[in-house]
C-alpha cells in the first residue's frame, strides 16, 4: 500500500546512516589500535563511504559524477519539463524557443490571483500542474535567486530574469553536450 516511488531514497538514507555509524565505530576502535594512523584511516574510510553513495546515485539516476556530487540533475529535469510545458505542448524542450509574449502569458497563468506577483504557493501550484514536484523550500530558494527587491514574491520583470537564467543554463548544457558528443 502507499506510494513506493521514493522508497529508494529511504534505502539510501538508511544505508548512509548505517554506514556512517559503522564507520564511526571502526574509526573509534582504530584510534586505539593504530594511534598514529587513525586520522588517515578514518578519512579514507569516510571517503570510501561517500564515494560509494555517489556512485550509487550516478548509476541509478544516470547522471554525471559532478551532478551527483552537487545535486544539479534535479534542476536540469525541472527546466526541461518546464520548457516542454511552456512550448505549447509542441514537443520542444528548448527554453530558447520562448518568446517574450509566451513568458508574459505564462506569468499571467501562474499569477492566479491577478496581483501582478507570483508567490511561492502560486509557483508551487503551477509546477505541480506541470508534474514537477518540488518542496516549498526549493521554491522559496528559486524565488530568492531572482527576487531583486527582497519582497518574497516574483514580479513580471523578475520572472523574465528567472526564465532568462533557465534559458542560459539550457543553452550552456546543449553546447556542452555538442562539444562532448
Amino acid at each position: 500500500r502507499g506510494n513506493w516511488n521514493n522508497y529508494w531514497k529511504f534505502k539510501v538514507l538508511v544505508s548512509l546512516a548505517c554506514s556512517f555509524w559503522f564507520g564511526g565505530l571502526i574509526s573509534f576502535y582504530s584510534a586505539s589500535a593504530f594511534l598514529s594512523n587513525s586520522l588517515w584511516f578514518s578519512a579514507g574510510l569516510f571517503l570510501a563511504i561517500g564515494l560509494t553513495h555517489i556512485t550509487f546515485v550516478v548509476l541509478t539516476q544516470k547522471v554525471s559524477f559532478v551532478q551527483a556530487c552537487v545535486g544539479t540533475w534535479k534542476w536540469d529535469r525541472v527546466l526541461e519539463h518546464m520548457a516542454t510545458s511552456m512550448n505549447d505542448g509542441n514537443g520542444s524542450t528548448a527554453l530558447t524557443d520562448l518568446t517574450h509574449e509566451k513568458v508574459d502569458h505564462l506569468f499571467d497563468q501562474i499569477d492566479s490571483d491577478g496581483s501582478g506577483e507570483i508567490d511561492a504557493d502560486e509557483l508551487k501550484e503551477a509546477l505541480d500542474r506541470m508534474g514537477i514536484k518540488l518542496t516549498r523550500m526549493n521554491i522559496v530558494t528559486m524565488i530568492a535567486v531572482v527576487d531583486e527587491n527582497s519582497d518574497g514574491v516574483v514580479d513580471r520583470e523578475e520572472f523574465h530574469t528567472l526564465v532568462s537564467m533557465a534559458t542560459l543554463r539550457a543553452t550552456h548544457k546543449q553546447e556542452s553536450k555538442k562539444r562532448r558528443g
